[in-house]
């Protein structure tokens, strides 16, 4: 067998047939946010600016960055 015969082991993973519907799954963990780090985690000086507002924001139908401030 040569080199460039060898096969990448990933190429005989047989891939799962259930496709998991990921975006409802993060949207899902942000809202629920188990252990509240989400809802902890803000920019500095403004409190009501969360790691889950802002994620939120982002999912579809996502709010544009250029919007946030009039948003949030």
């Amino acid at each position: 067998m040569q080199l460039n015969e060898l096969t990448n082991p990933v190429d005989t993973l047989e891939a799962s047939t259930e496709i998991p519907p990921i975006l409802e799954v993060t949207r899902q963990w942000v809202e629920t946010d188990p252990q509240g780090e989400l809802r902890r985690i803000h920019i500095q000086g403004h409190p009501k600016v969360t790691c889950q507002v802002l994620i939120l924001k982002r999912l579809p139908p996502e709010t544009k960055l250029e919007n946030f401030s009039d948003r949030i």
